[in-house]
């Protein structure tokens, strides 16, 4: 029965998006009034929203962070860990993902791929890799604990590693 109910807390905490830690922005104005957007309410009145570039550089504390929210997918070895960005805007949508949205990274004798997925309200970034599991079969076969996590310990580097490599970068309407 404590194993039931752990494993539900476990869950319940990895489907929870946890702010990205120290991560740093800059953003510039690059037009202001650039798109209207009906206000909230009945009022018939729009609201202005601004387009911002921001360019967000991860740190080693966000890579912690995503360590311990790291998920993964049933039945195969794909991790993935959801950050959320830091914003002051009630409103933003997401225009254009700069960036490079598959990251090669060196892991091993092997290079990994990490895709990197922004939110279209530009509030949530997710990075995910994948292992070969070829030959592996999730029905029949009982794995432990132990063969997981270290899997989801080598995602956490090379998601680590893609963070260091390169920094987020978007277009975003904002109010």
């Amino acid at each position: 029965m404590f194993r039931v109910a752990g494993l539900v807390a476990f869950l319940a905490m990895t489907f929870v998006a946890v702010p990205a830690g120290a991560v740093k922005v800059n953003y510039k104005t690059l037009k202001r009034r650039a798109y209207f957007t009906p206000e909230a309410g009945s009022s018939g009145l729009y609201a202005p929203m601004d387009l911002r570039r921001k360019k967000f550089t991860f740190t080693p504390t966000d890579n912690e962070i995503c360590g311990r929210v790291l998920v993964r997918d049933q039945d195969n070895l794909a991790y993935s860990c959801t950050l959320e960005l830091p914003t002051r805007a009630s409103m933003a949508k997401l225009r254009e993902h700069m960036s490079d949205r598959e990251i090669a990274v060196k892991f091993g004798g092997l290079d990994k791929k990490v895709q990197i997925r922004v939110s279209q309200d530009a509030r949530f970034v997710t990075f995910s890799t994948r292992f070969d599991d070829t030959g592996l079969d999730f029905e029949t076969a009982e794995f432990n604990d132990e063969f997981f996590s270290v899997y989801a310990k080598s995602a956490q580097l090379i998601i680590g590693e893609a963070m260091n490599k390169q920094r987020l970068r978007i277009k975003v309407l904002e109010n």
